[in-house]
Order: structure tokens, then sequence, then C-alpha cells
């Protein structure tokens, strides 16, 4: 039988594959030599799918510049990150093990800055105890370490098992329970941070196991007098996983796998008390307790506020993964013991100004994790600060007279649907939604940063001052009107509208007695040159790219202040306005006499700016108002420069403190509404008794 043999090859027939071969096997090589040697810095791509005719900055000047993708730029002014490592790459580094929970720092991979991690030389500390601490006794959570072990070349056993059977035991805990772990980290001998995250675990005779557990929550949110019979509480989950939660009254609701979980609580009785607990992995949390919303006729309602908890000096807890812990952490607890029913934080609630997504959502989640005693049982109300800002950076090389500068352009990060400071602070918080619709559908969204609360008699507007913001290094220079965007403190028409509606449906609404506003940057601040003064420059304005060029809003930064201004004076419901930025504490009273400033009245030579040596005109306001800076619940602190008008007008009269009172301390405001006045204390962290007034609407009655 005969066979078929395929014709040898000859040896010119094999050069064509051997060469296309060799250039596969070569470019495979330099991809993986790419991958190696390129950072991963956590920042999204170059902008895809963005072009000018979708955006409402000018995409195509801003790209004339150099994109900036290197959080190590020794050119930026400030960091461009805070954490080196995220609350998920953390999570990831924690694993199963035999004779404990294994921590592994190479499961991270690479820092938020770029860099790749080198087990072998990282070290630290890590502390663990269980979470909360001894909830039976007390209904306030916290945190309490009571075991440790040391991390040496990036790895550590974390000793869980001494829960189980030993001294350490204060919980009961016979197979499983959930922990608290704070890592304490240095690489190369240089401190990278110190996180703190949860972690559920169970055990059984071949070893420890870490399951699904919440990370942050629960939180009770979304308790308004409006709809007192609704309550919406938030969760959120170390992984996908499904979870239950149990109503004191019997129910039980079911929830889908999910990292984020909100669970909306219909059927409420007013006022009633009521009590929780989620299960997730097996695992349950304590009981929890929450009052449903009284209706709007409630008596006595109490609640603090405060600002500016983003991270300061002194070292760790004072500057823990973006914010001062240590500060927030002893103010919510304050704030709890003395009855708060909530609690207003007004912006820069962490130090935020990062390139990095993952960056922006773990400072949040510490946010969480550090209000979390009080959340858990009274809802916290969240406004959006400057350092509420996760941006895109350009650099622009400027050469005049031989001389070559550089400036360093900052814009709310894109696309605005999913990335922007405003869209990652509507998904990390539970807020209300009745925010206005943005005018220009090109820009990002008002949700959950800009709302209403009704509590009892109070009705609460919460206004984002900080809205689509664009920076740069110095913000005098023109810069930013060539791109488009907002300045720090600026409010665009859609809002206001939105604002001075409020205020008159609140004015009208016979079940509001009081109303506060509170936004981070301050209508009236003490210093001149806050972003809603700036020393008077009215030219000071938002810009949108429209049809191919930049168009300026029609009214300049002290006019919008002034609208405002006399939305709120016009009011007779208004008790005060809270706000922050300014690292102080700060009461001004407004009224008819106190020197503001009118832009069309003040600006002799029109050049757009009030001199500092040019009248500055009272406000028409029928009602005298509040002003109140509670801007020091953690942040850096500085001592009073460049004073304002009114700051100066206050200090002259006979009587200053009667307009004007100042504090550099730390402290938070407690608020009271009963006897039909509403009065306030500011509190230092030691209980003291910065500054009060006994009832703010007597102001009112002349």
């Amino acid at each position: 039988m005969s066979r078929f043999h395929p014709p040898k090859p000859q040896k010119r027939d094999l050069v064509i594959p051997i060469l296309i071969i060799l250039i596969f096997i070569l470019l495979i090589l330099l991809a993986v030599l790419t991958v190696f040697i390129q950072k991963d810095t956590a920042v999204s791509p170059i902008h895809p799918k963005l072009t000018t005719e979708n955006l409402p900055i000018d995409l195509a000047a801003l790209e004339k510049g150099i994109r900036v993708t290197d959080p190590l730029d020794p050119e930026m002014d400030y960091s461009t990150f805070v954490n080196s490592l995220s609350v998920d790459m953390l999570q990831k580094c924690i694993t199963d093990g035999e004779k404990g929970l294994n921590f592994n720092i190479s499961a991270a991979g690479r820092m938020l800055d770029g860099r790749k991690i080198d087990p072998s030389r990282v070290n630290g500390m890590l502390y663990i105890g269980p979470y909360p601490y001894q909830p039976g006794e007390t209904k306030y959570r916290y945190k309490r370490f009571l075991n440790d072990a040391k991390i040496v070349q990036g790895t550590a056993v974390i000793p869980v098992e001494s829960f189980l059977n030993s001294e350490h035991n204060t919980e009961g805990w016979t197979d499983r329970g959930a922990i608290s772990v704070r890592v304490i980290l240095a690489y190369n001998g240089s401190l990278i941070g110190g996180y703190d995250t949860i972690v559920g675990f169970i055990h059984n005779k071949t070893g420890f196991y870490k399951v699904p557990w919440l990370t942050s929550g629960p939180s009770i949110n979304r308790i308004d007098s409006r709809r007192p019979d609704e309550a919406t509480i938030a969760f959120t989950a170390s992984e996908a996983a499904p979870a239950q939660l149990q109503l004191s009254d019997g129910r039980v609701f079911l929830c889908p796998p999910s990292i984020n979980h909100e669970i909306l609580l219909t059927g409420l009785s007013p006022g009633r008390n009521y009590t929780y607990r989620v299960t997730m992995s097996n695992l349950t949390t304590p009981e929890f307790r929450f009052r449903a919303a009284p209706l709007p006729n409630e008596t006595r309602v109490i609640f603090a506020a405060a600002g500016d908890s983003r991270q300061g000096y002194g070292g760790f807890l004072n500057n823990f993964m973006g914010l001062n812990y240590g500060t927030l952490d002893m103010i919510s607890a304050k704030a709890y013991a003395s009855d708060a029913g909530f609690f207003i934080l007004a912006g820069d609630l962490v130090d935020g100004y990062t390139m990095s997504d993952a960056d922006y959502k773990t400072q949040f989640n510490a946010f969480k994790q550090c209000m979390a005693g009080f959340w858990n049982s009274r809802p916290v109300y969240t406004g959006m600060g400057n350092h509420e800002l996760i941006y895109d950076i350009y650099k622009f090389r400027n050469e005049s007279a031989g001389k070559i500068t550089t400036t360093i352009v900052k814009v709310d990060a894109m696309p605005y649907d999913t990335r922007s400071s405003e869209a990652i602070f509507a998904e990390a918080f539970t807020n209300p939604t009745d925010a206005p619709v943005p005018s220009d559908t090109r820009r990002p969204s008002y949700n959950e940063s800009v709302y209403t609360v009704q509590y009892g008699p109070i009705r609460l507007i919460s206004v984002n001052n900080d809205y689509w913001a664009t920076i740069e290094t110095d913000w005098k220079n023109p810069e930013t009107r060539q791109f488009g965007g907002a300045p720090y403190g600026y409010i665009m028409d859609d809002q206001m509208v939105w604002i001075e509606n409020e205020l008159i449906k609140a004015e009208q609404d016979p079940s509001v007695k009081y109303v506060f506003v509170f936004a981070h940057c301050g209508l009236f601040p003490t210093f001149a040159d806050a972003p809603m003064w700036r020393f008077g420059n009215d030219n000071t304005r938002a810009y949108t790219y429209k049809d191919g060029k930049i168009v300026p809003e029609k009214t300049g930064l002290i006019e919008t202040r002034n609208r405002l201004a006399l939305a709120i004076g016009n009011s007779s419901k208004v008790a005060a306005v809270i706000n922050s930025h300014e690292h102080i504490y700060s009461r001004t009273l407004i009224n008819d006499k106190v020197p503001a400033g009118i832009p069309s009245v003040d600006d002799v030579n029109r050049n757009g700016i009030i001199e500092k040596d040019e009248q500055k005109s009272p406000l028409p306001v029928q009602y005298p108002t509040w002003y109140l800076v509670a801007g020091c619940a953690g942040g850096p602190s500085y001592s009073p420069i460049n004073p304002s008008p009114w700051t100066e007008w206050w200090k002259s009269q006979p009587d200053p403190s009667a307009g004007f009172n100042l504090s550099l301390q730390e402290h938070y405001l407690l608020i009271t509404a009963a006897d039909g006045k509403v009065s306030y204390r500011a509190l230092n962290l030691y209980g003291e008794t910065i500054d009060e007034v006994d009832d703010l609407m007597a102001i009112k009655k002349g």
C-alpha cells in the first residue's frame, strides 16, 4: 500500500515563517516589558469619547497643554493623591489562613502613585479588635484594638484566633466574628500611611476564612418629616454579596448580591423608635436603634453642625486616610451624647484633591467609618466643599522675556456622569434626591449635593457653591476662562433659582418654623481673600463653552452672592446660614446697616472690583440673619489676616460682640429648637462653650 509523504521543506521556505515567529515573539516581549516598566497610576486614560461638542468646557484648548498622568509630577503644587493604598487594595491583601487570617502586601500590586510594590521593602504594624467593641453595653459603636502583629517583608498573620479562646475574647465568639483592622505601613523605611478597614471571618477545623462583610455602615438616611413613614438604610460590602435586614416590627428585607446596598423602609410610624440588624455571610451586626422622622409639629429638636474635618497636622489620626479622624471621632461622639438627632457636615469632609478615583472613594470610606457610631442610628447630611474634588490636570508652558513658567489647570474629572467630583460624591452618600436639573445637561449633576430636608419644624437647604470646579495654581491668573468651568464660591443660575424657590416654599409652609441654609464657602467670610468675596472681585465668574467660544455667566461672583443674601435676608424664617471653608469659628450678623458691597454702586472706576478704599454699601435685607462659620472640625489651623469689610465694621462698633465673634479652637455647633425659640452653642472638644446665642430669631423681631 502506497503512502503519501509530504515534501521536505527547503531552507529558503523556512525563512519567512521564522521571521514572522521572531517578530511575533519580539512584540510579545515588548508588550510585557511595557506593562512591567509602565506606571499604573490608577488614573483613567485620556478622555475616551469626549469631544468639544459634548462638553461645556473647551477640551480642545485644554489639550493644547500637557495632560498630567503622573501623580508624582514634581511641578504639582498639591500632592495629587492622599492614600498610597485604597480600601479595595487593602481588602485584597487580607486572605484565608491556617492559624489566622493572612496579610500579604503583594496582592496590592502597585501603590496609587504608580510605584510597583516590592514586598521585601514593606514593614509595619497591624492592630485588630472586635468591631464594634462590646455592643451589648453601649449604643454607640466604636473601635478598640486588643491585639497586634508585626508586618515583616510585607506579610503578617492576623491573630484573630486570640478573639475566640483567650483573654481577648470580649464578645463571646466561638467560630466567627467581625474585626477592625488598622494597618500602619512603611516602604523603604518611609511611612506610606495608616489604613482602617473592617473584615468578617469564620473558623473551622481547617483554618480561618475571610467572608464578605460590611466595610462601611449600616447608616440611617433620608429621615424627613414630609415623608415620616420612610427611611433608607445604606451599607457597603467588601465584595458583592446578598444581605438581609431585619426590622423590629418583624419585617425582613432581602437584598440581592451587591457591593453598595440601599434599602428603602416604608410604612414606618412617625416618631417611633425601631431597631434593625443586618446579616451577611452568616454574620449579623449588633442591634441598632433609630427613630422615624417626627411630625412637623415636633416641639423639641437638637442637631449638630460642623465642617472641614479634612486632615490636619500632627500625624497619625490627625491626618489619617484623608481626614482628621481623631477630632471628627471626638466631635461625633460628643454630639451623640448630647442627643443630637442629626448632624450637618458643611463640606471639606476629606482632603480630596486627587487624580485617583480609588483614592477619592477610600477617603469617603474612612469618613463613613469615623462617623459610624453616630450614623448607624441618626442621619448625617453631607455637603460638598472645595476639597471634595477629583480632577484632571493639564500643564501649560509659558515663555516670556526668555523665562519659562508653568501654569497648572485643574478641571472637574471627566466623564461627568460617572467620574466627576459630583458623581462620585453622590455614589458615596445617601442624601435626598430633590436636586435641580442643570440647565446645561452637559454639566455634572446636582444630585445629592443640593437638596432639602425637613426634621420636625426645621427645614434644611443644602447649597453646593463648589460645583463644577476649575482651578489653577494662582486663582488671580485669568487662564481658567480660556477653558470654562466655575471658580470656588460661584453659584450657577439654575441652582440659584432653585434655592430662591425653596426659600419661598419654606416661607409659605406653615409646618416650617426655622430654616437653616448650609453651604461650604461662606457668603460673608471673615477673611477678605475667601472665595465669595475675593477682595471684592466681581470679575470672577463661571465660563461655559458654547458654539465654539467661551461665554461668561451674566453675573459676577459678588452680584451672585448678593442675590442669594437678599433671598435669605428677605425670609423671616432663616435662623442661620452655616458655612465652613475658613478653619475657624465665627459669628457674623448681616443686617441693612452692615457694609456688604454692591458692585453697581460701589465700583466707582468700573473695573469690576470693589477696591479696598471704595465704600461697601449695605444690602437692603428685610430681616437680619446670623452667618455662622463652623470650619474647625479637624482641618489645618491658621491665624486671622486680611479682615473682610463686615468684620472690620463690627470690630469698630461700641459692642463688637453684638454682631461678631471669632475663635480658632476646634469645635462643633449644638443647635436646639425648643420652647418657641432656636438657640445654639459653639463647643470645643472638651465641652467648653466658646460662644452662644440664646435665640437666633430674636434679631428678626425688631
